[in-house]
This record gives structure tokens, sequence and C-alpha cells, in this order.
């Protein structure tokens, strides 16, 4: 079942037909019952309904000065190019999470070290306690 918006675009592209088929090319339009050029159910003026003096009234959507709407192009195949650019965008975002995950890893190991550090120091620290300790014991 078609959508109703794809309906309503159909509509709207069969009347502009119809409607430059009138004024460019000089026939006229018959109302629901067909006729016109080519269609099987012509006949004279008098015989098209709504037909006065020779040419039909526009409808009203013809005299609107409002524009048909566009229609977006045919989703084209992917080529070459493409696919690079797709490639070029991934590559990007990995070095973006790279960078990221290295100053992370830069933040972590410094953490690290200074622990450590601090871990040297105190252990200098107790160990030069338990010397004046070993010494005060044999004394």
């Amino acid at each position: 079942r078609r959508s109703r918006k794809r309906e309503e675009e159909d509509l709207v592209l069969e009347a502009a037909r119809r409607v430059k088929d009138k004024y460019v090319h000089g026939t006229q339009l018959a109302h629901a019952g067909g006729g016109g050029r080519g269609r099987g159910g012509g006949g004279t003026a008098s015989s098209r309904k709504g037909s006065a003096g020779g040419r039909a009234k526009p409808p009203a959507y013809a005299l609107s000065s409002k524009p048909l709407p566009a229609y977006p192009e045919p989703k084209r195949n992917k080529v070459h190019w493409d696919y690079l650019m797709d490639e070029m965008v991934w590559l990007s975002k990995e070095f973006q999470k790279e960078r990221k995950w290295k100053q992370s890893q830069c933040r972590k190991f410094a953490r690290i070290v200074e622990r450590s550090k601090l871990d040297v120091e105190s252990k200098r620290i107790k160990r030069k306690e338990q010397e004046k300790l070993a010494i005060r014991k044999k004394a």
C-alpha cells in the first residue's frame, strides 16, 4: 500500500503535467471523464464538460504562486571515493581515541610513580628509625 504522502506527491505531479500540456502545448483539459490530447475521450469542445469558449479554466493550484515541491535525488550507489571518505572518518576517530587512551595511561603511570617515590621516601625514613632503635637496643 502506498503512503499518503506519496499519493499526494503523485497527484501534484499529475496536475502539473496536465497544466503544462494545456498551457505549453495548447491542449485542453477535460474534467474527470478524460479527454484531451491522445487519451481517446476527445471530441469537440462542446462535448467536454466545463469548457466554455474553447479553453478550460485552469485549476486553482495552477494559478498559485507556490512552487512545486522539490524531490530529493535518488540514492546513489557507493563508489570508491565514498569508501575512502568513510575510512578517513574512521581513522580520524581512531586517532582521537588512541590519543585519549595514551593521555589516560600517562596520568595513571604518573600517579603510580609518584606513589612509589613516596613509598621510597617513607621506607628510607622507616629504615633510619629502625637503625636508631637497633642502636638503642644494643646500648
